[in-house]
């Protein structure tokens, strides 16, 4: 599960992406503001990075199954 959720994350800089999945995940319908100020980043880097996430996970952001393997990956240190 967790090898099949992270694939998208695999890549060189995968802090970034992984994180701000979580923040994604870990705040739902939140706004780029409130993920912003959960990274401790500015609101427009928050929705550039909220962008990518949507490109690389798609509709599985809606699934709730697939939410909770895309949460245990990063949770798990292992994205």
């Amino acid at each position: 599960m967790v090898r099949r959720r992270r694939k998208p994350l695999a890549r060189k800089q995968h802090d970034r992406p992984a994180g701000t999945l979580l923040a994604c995940l870990q705040t739902p319908h939140g706004t780029a503001p409130q993920i912003a100020a959960r990274l401790g980043i500015h609101p427009q880097t928050a929705r550039r990075r909220l962008q990518q996430v949507h490109r690389r996970f798609g509709e599985a952001l809606a699934d709730p199954d697939a939410r909770f393997e895309l949460e245990a990956a990063p949770r798990a240190g292992l994205a």
